[in-house]
């Protein structure tokens, strides 16, 4: 979902990560959502950290936004919706403000997050719970 949103609300030159594909910045971008059944909130929260030439991390950021409202059956709907106003904010916020540089940094850096990323862990054996 959250490449949906960057592929919708980011116009500009922006492409996905490759091993070879040369660009003037790398992000990382970590979004969470939550949504509190009791309050009827739905949190929205993309950590992020901005790369530049020769691999150096030139900015981390976090941005925050909320949503009042009940999720019903649609909740792709909502989330979606969360993930796009997540983008435009990243980009009003921090894409727009970057410096416009020559140097380019290369896409064999994207190979590091995908190896950093954690594995799945895989419960052999699981017993079913048994509920009393």
């Amino acid at each position: 979902m959250l490449e949906k949103a960057v592929n919708k609300n980011l116009k500009s030159d922006v492409k996905k990560c490759a091993e070879g594909v040369h660009s003037k910045y790398i992000f990382s971008l970590e979004p969470n959502i939550f949504y509190n059944y009791q309050m009827n909130i739905t949190y929205g929260q993309l950590k992020g950290k901005i790369f530049g030439h020769n691999n150096v991390l030139k900015n981390t950021f976090t941005i925050e936004i909320q949503r009042q409202g009940k999720i019903d059956q649609s909740e792709n709907f909502y989330i979606s919706k969360m993930y796009n106003e997540l983008i435009i904010k990243f980009n009003t916020d921090f894409l727009i403000k970057l410096p416009k540089i020559n140097s380019t940094i290369n896409g064999d850096f994207c190979t590091t997050f995908e190896s950093s990323k954690p594995k799945p862990i895989i419960i052999k054996d699981k017993k079913p719970r048994i509920q009393a």
